[in-house]
């Protein structure tokens, strides 16, 4: 498993139990999200993000991630271990449901401004 499915897994175990304890059904389930950064280059990276059944499941959809990009070569390098050392592991990122939607208006404008 990737830690990014690891934490979308623990997201959705950690409410359930929670759910478990007061009687409650259970609120979540896992969608089978999973992502995992290829290094393409030496300065690009492609992000591959899918659920099962390999249906792609991207969390910035203001960029084609099918491309490889320089952006997710720095964040591969730079911010994913940051993430990984002070979100994942003290609990503060709960994966990729925390992205807030871009809207698209903002996309139509920007998208290939951030393409690499």
């Amino acid at each position: 498993k990737t830690a990014a499915a690891t934490v979308s897994q623990a997201t959705v175990a950690s409410s359930n139990m929670l759910d478990f304890r007061a009687g409650r059904a259970f609120s979540k389930s896992y969608n089978g999200y999973a992502g995992c950064p290829i290094v393409v280059s030496n300065k690009s990276c492609i992000m591959a993000e899918f659920g099962y059944d390999g249906v792609p499941m991207e969390s910035l959809k203001f960029m084609d991630q099918r491309k490889p990009s320089r952006l997710w070569f720095h964040m591969k390098r730079d911010a994913f271990p940051t993430m990984y050392w002070w979100g994942i592991l003290t609990g503060l990122w709960r994966g990729p449901s925390m992205i807030p939607e871009i809207p698209a208006v903002y996309n139509a404008g920007k998208a290939s401004a951030l393409r690499a």
